[in-house]
């Protein structure tokens, strides 16, 4: 979610009172909802689904941290394998050279 997406904790709150949202306050009209509480459904549904996407937003940096954590280890050990393969077969060319002494 973090690269493709907004990050939700820096959207701002639309004002529900504007021409831009006359239509979506006329379907609430038409449902049952006084014309005086429409913005403030429509502020509602707003804060309700933007609460979930700062959730899901925040899983998503959460796993995306722990995931790049993870790579970070993953890396470490391959090098310290490496490092220690490299000193291994060092080890074990002294050791035929000592040999042949």
């Amino acid at each position: 979610m973090p690269p493709n997406h907004p990050n939700p904790h820096n959207t701002e709150w639309p004002n529900f009172t504007t021409d831009e949202y006359e239509d979506a306050r006329i379907v609430l009209i038409g449902t049952g909802v006084l014309a005086d509480a429409t913005a403030s459904a429509l502020a509602q549904i707003w804060t309700f689904n933007n609460e979930r996407d700062k959730t899901e937003w925040d899983r998503a940096v959460t796993d995306e941290a722990q995931a790049e954590e993870a790579a970070r280890q993953l890396a470490a050990a391959s090098e310290e394998l490496l490092r220690q393969q490299e000193l291994a077969e060092k080890e074990a060319t002294l050791a035929e050279e000592h040999k042949k002494l």
